[in-house]
C-alpha cells in the first residue's frame, strides 16, 4: 500500500493552512479553496490520531468544496483502514473515473482495485464490475440471477470543467476493459444551443482524442457528453460518459453571454462588401435622379402644350382656313430647351442606374460567394460544425457561468 495522504498537499501549492483558528469576520471571508484546505488539514491529523471515523467526514467535507481527485484516495485509504473494503472500493474506482489518465498514481490504484474486488467477491458472492455494477453469484443449489445492470458501461475519462475562451479544448478518453467498439464520438453545443453536434475521436495508443476547435469556446458554457459505438441504429451504444440529458459542463472564463445563433456564424466581411453598399446607393440614386428627370421634362412638355392651346384658341379658324402657325416667344423657347435637357439627363440617370444595378449584382455575387468560401475554409476538418443550425420557433437550452445556472430561451417571430 501506498501512502496518499501528503500527495494532495504537493499537489496543492497554492494552498496555505491556517495556523490558528480564524475569527468570524476572517471565516467569513474564506473563499472554498481555503475551507477545503483547513478540512483536508483537519482529516489528517484526525487520521494520524487514529480517529477514521471523524477523518472520513472532514475529507467529505474538504471534497466537496474542491473536488479534487486525490482526495478520493484519501477517503478511499480511510475506509481500508475501518476494514470497509466495499466504501474503500467505491472511492477507489471514482477516483479512476475523475483523475487524469496520466496520473502516476493510476496503475497502482488499478492494482488496488482488483485485489479488493476478489476479497469483496469473497466476503459478498458478489462481483463489482469496473463500470460499478454488481452481479451477484449463485449461492448453492439456486441459479445465477443478475441485478439490474446500469444502462452503458462508463468511459475512463477526466471530465473537464473550466477552461478560457478562444483557446481549444481537448478530450480524452479510454474504454472499459475487454469492450469492443467501432468508433467514439465526441457530443459538444454551446450553452443556450439545443442541438448537440458530432467530432470523431481519433485514437492514439490506447487514448480516444479529440480537440473542440477554439471557434466554440466562446459563449459562457459549453456542455459535451463520449459515446463509444458499436455498429449503428439503436443498442449501437457501448460506453458513454454524460449523456444527452445530463451532459458534462465546462465552464468558460471571459466567454459571451449565451448565443443562440448557429455556430458556424461567424461575421465574415468580405472586400466587395462596401462596394455592394455603394453600388445599391448609386443604382437607386441614378434611377431616381432618372425619373425625377423624366418628370421635369414631362412638366415643360405639357406647359408647352397648354401654351399651344391658347394661342390657338386666340387665333380661331375663319371660313374653314387653317390658322396661322404659331411662333414661339421666348418662355415657349425657354420650355422647349428645359424639357430637352431634362429628357437627355433622365435617358443618362436611367442608364447610369440599370449599369449600377448590374454592378450590384455582381459584386453581391462576389461577397456571398467569398464568404461561403471562407465559413468552409475555417470549418475544414469539422464538417458537422460548418452545417447551417437550424432554429425552431420557439426553444429552451440550459446554460451556466461562473455564477450560476440556468436556462435560456428564444422565440422567433
Amino acid at each position: 500500500m501506498f501512502l496518499v495522504l501528503s500527495m494532495f498537499v504537493l499537489a496543492m501549492p497554492q494552498v496555505s493552512l491556517a495556523q490558528d483558528e480564524p475569527s468570524p469576520d476572517a471565516a467569513a471571508e474564506e473563499d472554498e479553496e481555503d475551507q477545503a484546505a483547513k478540512h483536508f488539514s483537519k482529516g489528517r491529523k484526525l487520521y494520524g490520531e487514529g480517529k477514521y471515523n471523524k477523518a472520513i467526514e472532514e475529507l467529505l467535507k474538504a471534497y466537496e468544496l474542491r473536488p479534487a481527485p486525490p482526495i478520493l484516495l484519501n477517503i478511499a485509504r480511510t475506509y481500508e483502514k475501518l476494514r470497509k473494503k466495499k466504501e474503500a472500493l467505491k472511492y477507489y474506482k471514482e477516483f479512476l473515473q475523475k483523475a487524469r489518465l496520466v496520473d502516476p498514481n493510476r496503475p497502482q490504484v488499478e492494482a488496488v482495485v482488483k485485489k479488493l474486488e476478489r476479497e469483496v467477491k469473497g466476503t459478498t458472492g458478489a462481483v463489482t464490475s469496473a463500470a460499478g455494477t454488481e452481479t451477484p453469484e449463485a449461492g448453492p443449489g439456486e441459479e445465477g440471477t443478475p441485478m439490474v445492470r446500469s444502462r452503458h458501461q462508463q468511459l475512463i475519462h477526466t471530465p473537464v470543467d473550466s477552461a478560457k475562451v478562444n483557446q481549444p479544448i481537448t478530450i480524452m478518453a479510454k474504454l472499459p476493459p475487454r469492450t469492443e467498439v467501432d468508433r467514439v464520438v465526441l457530443y459538444i453545443r454551446r450553452g443556450g444551443e439545443t442541438r448537440f453536434h458530432e467530432i470523431p475521436m481519433e485514437l492514439q495508443g490506447e487514448t480516444y482524442v479529440a480537440k473542440i476547435p477554439a471557434m466554440y469556446v466562446t459563449s459562457t458554457s459549453l456542455q459535451y457528453f463520449l459515446q463509444a459505438l458499436k455498429g449503428t441504429g439503436k443498442g449501437s451504444v457501448r460506453a458513454e460518459a454524460g449523456t444527452k440529458t445530463t451532459p458534462h459542463i465546462v465552464v468558460i472564463e471571459g466567454g459571451r453571454a449565451p448565443n443562440l445563433g448557429p455556430v458556424e456564424e461567424i461575421d465574415i466581411t468580405s472586400p466587395y462588401r462596401t462596394w455592394v453598399w455603394v453600388s445599391a446607393s448609386a443604382s437607386v440614386a441614378f434611377i431616381g435622379g432618372g425619373v425625377g428627370f423624366a418628370l421635369l421634362a414631362r412638366d415643360r412638355e405639357s406647359a408647352i402644350e397648354r401654351w399651344a392651346d391658347e394661342k390657338s384658341c386666340q387665333q380661331p379658324c375663319q371660313d374653314g382656313k387653317v390658322p396661322p402657325r404659331l411662333t414661339f416667344d421666348n418662355k415657349a423657347r425657354d420650355w422647349e430647351s428645359e424639357g430637352q435637357t431634362f429628357a437627355l439627363l433622365g435617358k443618362l440617370f436611367i442608364g447610369l442606374g440599370i449599369a449600377s444595378a448590374g454592378a450590384f449584382g455582381a459584386l453581391l455575387y462576389l461577397d456571398r460567394k467569398y464568404v461561403k468560401e471562407e465559413r468552409a475554409r475555417l470549418g475544414a476538418g469539422q464538417p458537422a460544425l460548418s452545417e447551417r443550425s437550424t432554429r425552431p420557433r420557439l426553444m429552451a437550452a440550459p446554460w451556466a457561468g461562473p455564477t450560476g445556472a440556468g436556462l435560456v430561451g428564444s422565440i422567433n417571430f
